[in-house]
């Protein structure tokens, strides 16, 4: 319930504003790890405080949990280490909706194959065996 909390939190506040580098990392590893409980049942089992009255608390499909890691992707930081987790995000995701519907699972393999170019070699090579692995 801790978890999924957390997440809804973690959305929330990534939503209103991702200027926060360090939060939006920890975001990031969240999302990867508990995004299933962002985007699932589980999300609304343990959301009962008072919190979720003021609007805190937050729920969401796959589709706008990647358009948030995508709104991360585009913004602009000083390094390359946002836009890393931000990668590792999605590829965890593909395998937290494995149920998904094609669509989403097309839009993972998109986002990996977009930044499979980038001129970052560090984002290139994890786009590169995230997708390999993506393919198996």
């Amino acid at each position: 319930e801790i978890q999924a909390y957390a997440v809804q939190r973690l959305y929330a506040s990534l939503v209103k504003d991702k200027s926060q580098k360090d939060l939006v990392t920890i975001g990031l590893w969240c999302f990867g790890e508990f995004g299933d409980l962002l985007c699932g049942t589980a999300a609304s089992a343990g959301a009962g405080t008072d919190d979720d009255a003021a609007g805190e608390c937050s729920t969401a499909s796959p589709a706008q949990l990647l358009d948030l890691v995508e709104a991360v992707m585009r913004a602009r930081y000083d390094d390359t280490q946002v836009q890393q987790y931000a990668l590792a995000t999605v590829a965890k995701l593909s395998e937290r909706f494995p149920a998904a519907d094609a669509a989403t699972q097309a839009r993972i393999r998109a986002i990996l194959q977009r930044y499979e170019g980038s001129i970052f070699v560090d984002i290139q090579q994890r786009a590169c065996e995230f997708a390999r692995l993506f393919s198996w």
